[in-house]
C-alpha cells in the first residue's frame, strides 16, 4: 500500500483507503488480535447498513489473518448528525435498529462503542468490527442478545450523542447534568428507550433543536429526587426578593415549600444540608430534601409548609408558650450535636401554625465542633426570648424598668432564659401577662 493512502492508525491497526474500501492491517507487534479469521469470515456473510462489518478477509502467505476490508465512509463530523432533519433522522435510526436486530439474530454481541470508532455521515456508522463477537452461550436466545445490544446502543446515544450535544452548547457541567436529567425524564415519561425515542418520540426538527429547547426548559425546572418539576406549571410562587424565591408545590398529596436561594445567601453547602435533612426537629424547621436548580450557584431546599398566624401567639397561655420554648430548646440541642449553629433568630423568623416554628435556614452555619455550636445556640435562643420580652415590656414600663428586668434575668440565667422566667411564664395567662409579672418581681423601681 502507498503511504499517502493511509487514513488512520491505532494501537492494533493501520488503516488505508483504496477507492470505496478501507483496508485495516493488524500491526506486526499487536499482542492482542480481537478478531480472528473465523469470526471475520463469519461477519462477512452478514449484510448491515450502519454497523459496518468486514467485506473481505485478507490472509498472509501463512494463511493467517493479516487484514480485512470494509466499506469506506467519509466522516462529515457529528454536527451533521445533530442537524439531520427529523424525517432523515428517523430513517437512519430505523436502519440502525434493523442492524441491531439482524446481528442479534446471528448471535452477535456488541461489546463496546466509542466515539473514536464512529463516523458521522448524516447518520451514524460504527466502524470497529473488533468490538463485536459471536455469542457461544447456547442459553442466550436472540431476544436476550437483542436486549443486551439495545442496552449498549442506548447508552451510546445517551452519553455520546445527547451529552456531547449538551457539551456542544455549554461548558457548565451543572447545567449539562441538569439538562441530561430533563432528557432522560422525557424518554422515561414516553416509555421509550433512547433509540426508539429518536424514531417515534422526539418532536423537535433535529437533535440540536431538541437539546437547545431543553436548555430553555431547564431554566423553569428544578430536580427533586431525580424528578423534574416545572416551576410555572407545578408550583405557585408565594414570595420573592433579592435573596430567595419561595414556591408551594404538591408532593404526594402533601403541600411543601421550595426555597431557591440566590448565590451566597445560603451559608450551608448542599452536602451539609443533606446531612441534616433527615433530622426530626419539632419547632426549628430543617430541610426535608434538596433540589437541584439549573441557575448557576443557586441552591434549592424543601421544607414543610407552615402558614403564619403570628397574631395567634398572643392568645397562647404562658404554660403553652413555656412548652413551645422547651421544644425549641430540644431542637437547638439536637442541631448543636450535629455542629449546626442556628444563627440569629428574629421575630420575623417566628411562624405560628398551631405551635411556634422558627424558619431561618439561611442563617444556619457549620461550626468546628458540637460544643462551639451549643454555646452559640444558647446565646441565640436567649437573645430571641429576650427580644420577645422586650417587645412586651416596651408597652407597659419605662426604659429604665425594662433595663432592670433584662439585667435581672441575665444575672440569674444559668443556661436558657426561658428556664429562668419559667415560674412567671408558667403561671401567666399570656405572654403579655408574663411581662407584667416580670415587672412586679424583677424591677426595683416598679415595686
Amino acid at each position: 500500500m502507498k503511504r499517502d493512502e493511509q487514513i488512520g492508525t491505532g494501537m492494533e491497526i493501520d488503516a488505508y483507503r483504496k477507492n470505496d474500501q478501507v483496508i485495516k492491517f493488524y500491526k506486526d507487534y499487536c499482542s492482542k488480535i480481537r478478531m480472528d479469521k473465523k469470526t471475520c469470515e463469519f461477519l462477512e456473510k452478514i449484510h448491515t447498513k450502519r454497523i459496518l462489518l468486514p467485506t473481505k478477509t485478507l490472509l498472509n502467505k501463512h494463511h493467517q489473518m493479516r487484514a480485512y476490508k470494509m466499506l469506506y465512509i467519509e466522516d462529515l463530523g457529528i454536527e451533521s448528525f445533530y442537524l439531520l432533519n427529523k424525517e432523515d433522522l428517523v430513517s437512519e435510526m430505523i436502519l440502525l435498529h434493523n442492524d441491531i436486530k439482524l446481528l442479534s439474530d446471528y448471535h452477535i454481541l456488541i461489546e463496546d462503542l466509542t466515539t473514536d470508532n464512529t463516523i458521522y455521515h448524516n447518520g451514524i456508522y460504527f466502524i470497529d468490527p473488533g468490538s463485536y463477537k459471536k455469542c457461544e452461550d447456547k442459553s442466550l436466545d436472540s431476544n436476550i442478545i437483542y436486549g443486551m445490544n439495545m442496552d449498549v446502543i442506548n447508552e451510546y446515544l445517551l452519553s455520546k450523542i445527547f451529552r456531547r450535544c449538551c457539551l456542544y452548547l455549554s461548558n457548565n457541567y451543572h447545567e449539562i447534568n441538569f439538562v441530561m436529567e430533563l432528557i432522560k425524564q422525557e424518554i422515561r415519561d414516553k416509555e421509550l428507550n433512547e433509540l426508539t425515542f429518536l424514531i417515534e418520540g422526539m418532536e423537535s426538527s433535529c437533535i440540536l433543536e431538541f437539546v437547545k429547547n431543553k436548555f430553555v426548559d431547564a431554566k423553569d425546572n428544578v430536580c427533586i429526587d431525580k424528578k423534574q418539576i416545572h416551576l410555572k406549571e407545578n408550583c405557585r410562587k408565594i414570595y420573592s426578593d433579592y435573596q430567595v424565591e419561595i414556591y408551594d408545590y404538591l408532593d404526594q398529596q402533601e403541600v411543601k415549600q421550595l426555597y431557591i436561594y440566590k448565590p451566597s445567601y445560603l451559608k450551608l453547602g448542599l452536602k451539609q444540608i443533606k446531612k441534616i435533612s433527615g433530622m426530626h426537629t419539632q419547632r426549628i424547621l430543617v430541610p426535608t430534601n434538596t433540589a437541584s436548580v439549573f441557575r448557576d450557584n443557586c441552591k434549592g431546599i424543601i421544607i414543610q409548609r407552615k402558614r403564619n398566624h403570628q397574631d395567634h401567639f398572643h392568645s397562647l397561655s404562658g404554660k403553652q408558650i413555656s412548652l413551645e420554648f422547651d421544644d425549641l430548646i430540644r431542637d437547638a440541642e439536637q442541631l448543636s450535636q450535629q455542629g449546626i449553629y442556628i444563627g440569629t433568630i428574629t421575630k420575623d423568623d417566628m411562624i405560628y401554625d398551631e405551635g411556634i416554628y422558627i424558619n431561618n435556614i439561611e442563617e444556619f452555619e457549620w461550626c468546628d465542633n458540637p460544643e462551639q455550636a451549643r454555646k452559640r445556640n444558647i446565646n441565640s435562643m436567649n437573645d430571641f426570648v429576650l427580644s420577645l420580652i422586650q417587645d412586651e415590656l416596651t408597652n407597659i414600663c419605662s426604659p429604665l424598668q425594662k433595663e432592670e428586668i433584662i439585667n435581672s434575668i441575665l444575672t440569674s440565667t444559668v443556661t436558657y432564659v426561658s428556664n429562668t422566667i419559667y415560674a412567671e411564664l408558667y403561671q401567666a395567662k399570656s405572654f403579655k401577662d408574663c411581662a407584667k409579672k416580670l415587672l412586679k418581681t424583677r424591677s426595683v423601681s416598679g415595686r
